[in-house]
């Protein structure tokens, strides 16, 4: 049989849904409205972090040091590849090798937050340091408000 609407879903915990899918949306939205935040990749990392945090608040990726932890060390590898020049590698080469330091990085460090996989990118293409300190800014703020809200907060996947 066909489910259109999630099993786990009832009147109950609607409220669950609804809510944090509007925390989600509020946070996406106000660092849309930060100039800074203009970059397709970055905005899709930012997105990305607030369903994990805001769907999954109990799974391993939503822990802050899994979220701050990889977006900063992901943010760091990305500015370390962005240095190579073009003229030695080509970009898909220092694109590749930054996602793939990466993983390694967040494998290794028991940091895993997928999301931060847009961040190395995005760094790794445009070194914009500015740009990379508000999506540390905001990463931060989700997390404090998950923490916060965690007890009234369900896995909704």
């Amino acid at each position: 049989m066909i489910h259109l609407l999630d099993e786990k879903l009832s009147r109950k915990n609607f409220k669950n849904y609804a809510m944090q899918s509007s925390l989600a949306a509020v946070i996406l939205f106000a660092s849309l409205c930060i100039p800074i935040i203009s970059s397709e990749i970055l905005i899709a990392a930012i997105g990305s972090t607030a369903f994990v945090i805001f769907a999954m608040p109990y799974r391993l990726t939503a822990r802050p040091r899994n979220v701050l932890g990889s977006h900063l060390v992901c943010g760091l590898i990305g500015l370390f590849f962005s240095q190579l020049n073009e003229t030695v590698l080509p970009q898909t080469v220092i694109i590749s090798l930054a996602v793939g330091a990466a993983i390694f990085a967040m494998v290794t460090l028991d940091i895993e937050h997928p999301p931060a996989g847009g961040t190395v990118i995005f760094l790794a293409l445009t070194p914009d340091v500015p740009a990379f300190i508000a999506l540390l800014l905001l990463a931060n703020i989700m997390v404090l408000i998950s923490y916060h809200i965690k007890p009234y907060m369900i896995d909704l996947i």
